[in-house]
Formats: structure tokens, sequence, C-alpha cells
């Protein structure tokens, strides 16, 4: 059901000439005069086809609802973890010599959490948008990962979910896990129920908000501090991706993706990844994401821990055994081995 939205995904895009490159990663010549003059509502660099020198696009580090595994969604003020605030270090460390011009961030504390000291370093202001918001998740925001049926590799997103014999809560359960199951059967244009958005909202609001950036910027290095859910969209929205195929893209924390215009009409994507920087030069297949991430990415799934026993703190732990008194100064008699099946004399 999912192939047949395929051919719609160009609805939610404006009738504008956005016609595919003939080349991988090709995008539209940014030195080609467009095609009649623009209207009243073209007032940035979009909808030119790629109008930055350099763009790195990075996802905000590691945060509490991470660790946990946790949906942070549009949650605004979900803090960066201990391992998030290393991750920014190195973040700012691999960037800080770059000739960036302006720093765009979402709405959410974590993505201005992970910009701040780049921004602090080329003293720059952070420019907060809402176009770089990460999805809207209705009712799934904060819900555990684990309840929605995904296999979980840390004692901490194992643990997360924290069950309860509340009709209630066991009526919300049942819900999440059969509309997690609806969405992948409704495509691109599911929503959450409690105001979610679905992959085209999503597309059309990241067109509105760059027509918005300024055609000072056109030809400069520019950054994005986004989040996972948002940045393979626009992503594609700039390579020319399909939105489908898009969906399967991963980027971890530390993951940056680079956009770099090469000449007229030709764009160089390449991801720093395990500590380098690797080029991708494919766009990404359905089902399976990014060529250059399943080759350079794959490692080795870590085992599932154990179930981890969570304790009622209010309950009263259950009392220890009393250990048998020592019989004329000896030990007591052991259960196990043949001590077990004869009198101890």
């Amino acid at each position: 059901m999912l192939l047949c939205l395929v051919p719609m995904l160009g609805c939610s895009a404006p009738q504008l000439d956005r016609s595919r490159p003939k080349k991988l990663n090709a995008g539209a010549d940014h030195n080609a005069s467009p095609a009649g003059p623009a209207g009243p509502a073209v007032q940035g660099v979009w909808p030119k086809k790629f109008p930055f020198r350099v763009l790195y696009l990075v996802r905000h580090s590691n945060t509490v609802f991470n660790r946990y595994s946790q949906i942070g969604g549009q949650i605004k003020y979900d803090p960066l973890d201990s391992l998030g605030f290393k991750e920014r270090v190195g973040i700012f460390l691999l960037l800080r010599n770059e000739p960036i011009r302006a720093i765009y961030t979402s709405m959410q504390r974590r993505s201005e959490m992970t910009a701040a000291p780049l921004a602090a370093h080329l003293k720059l202001k952070i420019i907060k948008t809402p176009g770089l918001n990460e999805f809207s998740g209705g009712v799934s925001e904060g819900i555990c990962y684990s309840l929605m049926g995904k296999a979980q590799t840390t004692d901490e997103g194992v643990a997360c979910d924290q069950t309860s014999d509340d009709p209630l809560v066991k009526r919300a359960e049942e819900f999440l896990k059969k509309e997690n199951k609806r969405r992948f059967k409704v495509g691109i244009n599911y929503r959450w129920p409690g105001g979610g958005e679905s992959i085209v909202d999503v597309d059309k609001r990241l067109d509105k908000w760059l027509r918005t950036i300024p055609p000072a910027l056109e030809d400069q290095t520019v950054a994005f501090f986004g989040h996972s859910g948002t940045n393979r969209f626009l992503l594609a929205k700039l390579m020319g991706w399909d939105l489908l195929s898009a969906a399967r893209v991963r980027q971890g924390h530390t993951q940056i993706w680079r956009i770099e215009r090469k000449g007229a009409g030709t764009l160089e994507l390449r991801m720093y990844l395990g500590g380098k920087w690797v080029d991708c030069p494919g766009p990404p297949i359905l089902h399976k994401g990014l060529p250059c991430l399943r080759k350079y990415g794959r490692t080795k799934p870590k085992p599932a821990p154990a179930k981890t026993e969570v304790r009622d703190l209010d309950q009263p732990a259950k009392p220890a055994k009393p250990v048998q008194p020592a019989q004329d100064g000896k030990n007591p008699p052991s259960k196990g081995g043949m001590l077990g099946k004869k009198p101890y004399k």
C-alpha cells in the first residue's frame, strides 16, 4: 500500500520548476535564471535547488529521552545527558574552524543546547525557527519505544516502560500499540492523534521555511541543527529524493551531513561517520536507506540485556531467610551434595 503513495509525493510541493536532476546528487543550476519572475511569496533563497556553498546538517546531541528510548517529538525541554554534552564538544571541535556564517536551530531546547558552544565561538547569534522542529508526535510523545515493539539494547531502554493495572492505562497501551501498526499502513499522510504531523505536513513546513532564508546567505556556509525525523526530509528536499525512500534514512547524534555545491548543477554529499568523512554518492533505496550508511555504518548489534526486575520502593523488601546457627562450633549442614542426603553428625 505504501508503494501506491509514491506518485502522490509531488502533490505536496508548489507548482514550481522542481524537476529531477539527470545525475545522482545533481541539483538545479544555481547560476541559471529562473523561468519567469519570482512571485511575491518567494522572499528568500528558495526555491533555487541548492543556494548555499556548503551546508552542515547536524542532529542534536544525546538527550535524557534518547537515553531512556522515549519519543521526544516537539517536547520543548528535553535536556542533553552526560553523553550528549560530550558529543556536542566533538561537534564543536569538528566545525569550529569552518567559515560558517549562520546557525539555525529548532525551537526545541536540545537543538539549541547542541549549537550553543559553536555559535559562541563563531560569535554568531542562534536563529531559532519552528521550521526545523521535530515531527509533532501528538499522543505518542514521551512514550517508550519498547511499548511500540522496538527491540532495546540498553538497560535503560528495556526498563523504560512502567506497567500499571489501571484500566485507563491499559486502554492507552492497547490504543498506542494498535495505532503504531496502523500508521505503517496509512503511509506518508499518517498523523498521530492529538496534534501529530504527517511526512507531507513536514515537507510543506520545510518548503515554507526555506523561502524565508535571506538572499544574503547565498553562496555562504551555513549550519542547521535539527532532528533525526526532520533532517532526513530536509535532506531529501535539497537533494531531490523521494519522500518515501528518505523515510528509512537514519542520522546518529554525531553523524553530520555535509552538502557542497560543486560547479553548476552538481552536489556532493558526504557524512561524518565513525571519525571520518565518507562519500554518499547515491540516493536512498526504498526500505533500505542510504547505501553509504549500509556500507560504512553497519555495526554488530548489541545483545539485548536481560530483563531488569524493578522493585517497587513503596513495598517492603522480602525478609532474608534465617541462617541456621552452628552446632557444637561447627558450620551448619549443607543442602547440596551427599551431605544433603544424610543426617549430619
